[in-house]
């Protein structure tokens, strides 16, 4: 759409953390040629401006009721933005590889104000589960192992994995994996199945964003290192054998 409103306008020429930047190739409906603009991502808003220099952007689309699609039958390491809405208006965009596309992509879905309430939502769901085990664990519980080791992984992280295999030129949908573990049971329901000891996490007060975010980050820091060392080792280990 059109800008026609002073705020947005402000809002794209403020110091506001970008979420991300480059240059894109854009076809509307209107205009059925492709197009070079420069896009900045700012929250659930995509601004883009004829010239990398421009104070003033030429539109900027609301990422709310839309999807991120491929775009198929179209330019090489194309994708779309797909409103399902009245009119059902679609922005089809091109990026320079496929690398940039899946980046694009991923940045707008998880931009629109819905993603970041089921974010939310997930990582509360999380934290509740691991501060019930670790105040089981604390008293000596060994069904808090169980319920620890059942802990799902934040659903946000699949986008950040990219599948091997796909030689150039060759472009997939980075969100597939998504519905590959749409199955995927709670840990209380993993756990009853087993026949162990079903563990029933109680209400858990709710915080801000800026609190979840610091006391998740907290607790998952420590893993995260972990991890990180473990494949350092590995890596050094698979380094010898092929030597």
């Amino acid at each position: 759409m059109k800008i026609n409103d002073k705020n947005l306008i402000s809002f794209a020429q403020s110091k506001t953390p970008v979420d991300r930047e480059g240059w894109l190739m854009k076809r509307g409906e209107m205009n059925r040629a492709f197009q070079k603009r420069w896009f900045l991502l700012k929250g659930n808003l995509l601004f883009y401006f004829e010239k990398r220099t421009d104070r003033d952007p030429v539109g900027v689309v609301i990422l709310e009721g839309c999807t991120v699609e491929l775009a198929e039958n179209e330019e090489l390491f194309a994708f779309k933005i797909l409103f399902h809405g009245a009119g059902h208006r679609a922005y089809v965009l091109s990026a320079e590889s496929q690398e940039d596309m899946e980046g694009w992509m991923k940045a707008l879905a998880c931009a629109s104000y819905d993603y970041m309430k089921l974010m939310v939502a997930e990582l509360q769901r999380q934290l509740s589960e691991i501060t019930e085990a670790e105040r089981l664990a604390k008293c000596g519980d060994p069904a808090a192992l169980l319920a620890g080791g059942q802990l799902q992984g934040n659903r946000s992280d699949s986008c950040l994995f990219v599948r091997d295999g796909l030689g150039p030129g060759r472009r997939f949908n980075p969100f597939d994996r998504w519905e590959d573990d749409g199955a995927t049971e709670s840990s209380t329901d993993v756990v009853a199945s087993t026949g162990a000891l079903v563990i029933h996490a109680p209400q858990m007060p709710k915080y801000a964003f800026s609190e979840l975010h610091r006391r998740y980050g907290i607790k998952f820091k420590k893993l995260v290192e972990e991890r990180k060392r473990r494949d350092e080792k590995e890596r050094g280990v698979g380094t010898l054998i092929e030597f």
